[in-house]
């Protein structure tokens, strides 16, 4: 076989294991905010902008002042109960503050998602304050397979005065639907 075919295969194999532990992640009306990298140090109290560079997906190098863009969006959209999350598209070179109504995501319990998944509730609460800042814990399943487990989360928006005790995996009680079917699951 051809050195350069089989190095693109060894590629494309080694970059679709890298995606693949997050296996969904659907948005109801789904909208999107976005801001320069400027807007936002500027909106941080940085005037002065030669420099400005993504240190991470979640933080701006705003000439030596780093600025959590997650926080920027909440701040920006506190009383929007649709805010999803914030983050910086590196290949755009922009932040974007995330919305929508609902958000599913399946998770698959590898090793280094376990943690995730050995307390379904508590993983989905994780789960909730990087992928849905304004939304309540809505559904939690958990899937039992040969191979990789799959935890499943859906979010749902709500008002800002909301029931508080989300935060508290205890007092979830008949918030949240919980299934451990044998079966795998289709779609949610």
């Amino acid at each position: 076989m051809n050195k350069k075919i089989l190095i693109s295969l060894l590629f494309f194999v080694l970059s679709l294991g890298a995606w693949a532990k997050l296996l969904k992640h659907q948005i109801t009306d789904r909208s999107r905010s976005i801001f320069t990298y400027h807007q936002v140090c500027m909106a941080n109290g940085v005037k002065h902008l030669p420099l400005v560079s993504a240190l991470n997906t979640y933080e701006l190098d705003c000439m030596g002042k780093t600025v959590n863009v997650q926080e920027f969006c909440q701040n920006k959209f506190k009383d929007d109960p649709k805010l999803l999350r914030g983050f910086i598209s590196k290949k755009l070179k922009e932040v974007v503050c995330e919305k929508g109504s609902m958000l599913e995501v399946s998770l698959s319990c590898d090793k280094k998602h376990l943690p995730f998944c050995k307390n379904p509730k508590m993983g989905c609460l994780n789960l909730k304050n990087i992928f849905a800042f304004n939304h309540k814990v809505e559904f939690v399943s958990f899937v039992k397979k040969d191979v990789d487990d799959q935890l499943n989360c859906i979010f749902q928006s709500r008002s800002r005065s909301a029931d508080a005790s989300l935060t508290n995996p205890d007092k979830l009680g008949d918030s949240i639907k919980e299934e451990f079917p044998i079966d795998e699951m289709l779609n949610l």
